[in-house]
């Protein structure tokens, strides 16, 4: 990490990306809310056009027994996934206003059910699942699958004005992980 030549890498990468993210100014707000059981729609109708093998992962991840949503406006947008190796169980807590989402919450939780699909891939390893955690690649499965995601609901036109604002917000936090990295 301290080699020159990757100092020189990352201060090219931050220094170019800043550059083109200059219009990204601040954060969006949402308004616009979906309840949990048209969001939990919406996703199996995604992963049905995404990848159909993937179904009975995502049914299972979205269930009662496995998905918790808690009431807590402060924390809207975050969510955490924890994967049990060994029982091959996954669970997710999104945070949510009266057990609604917002576009930031149903991104959250797409984002956190691209983490348990992930998992799933190691399951059947425990040994490797644990280093799976430290390792930097953890959340590209759980990004890759979230702007796959946002492509979909471009595509169809769902709640458009919205999930260009997530766009924007995730620009927005990529400046900003940008500028502590050139820091």
């Amino acid at each position: 990490v301290s080699s020159k030549e990757y100092t020189d890498l990352v201060n090219t990468l931050t220094r170019n990306s800043l550059k083109r993210l200059k219009p990204i100014i601040g954060v969006y707000p949402f308004k616009t809310t979906i309840n949990l059981s048209d969001a939990k729609d919406l996703i199996k109708d995604f992963i049905c056009s995404y990848d159909i093998s993937l179904y009975p992962i995502i049914e299972k991840a979205l269930s009662d027994e496995h998905l918790f949503t808690i009431n807590n406006i402060s924390r809207i947008g975050r969510g955490y996934s924890y994967f049990n190796t060994y029982s091959r169980n996954p669970y997710i807590i999104v945070y949510t206003e009266n057990n609604k989402l917002n576009m930031e919450s149903l991104i959250c939780l797409v984002h956190e059910l691209g983490h348990v699909i992930h998992f799933y891939t190691t399951g059947n390893r425990p040994k490797n699942y644990d280093r799976i955690l430290v390792d930097n690649f953890i959340e590209t499965p759980s990004l890759t699958f979230e702007y796959f995601f946002i492509d979909y609901l471009i595509k169809n036109d769902i709640e458009f004005s919205d999930t260009q604002k997530i766009l924007n917000n995730n620009l927005h936090m990529l400046k900003e992980y940008l500028q502590y990295l050139r820091v």
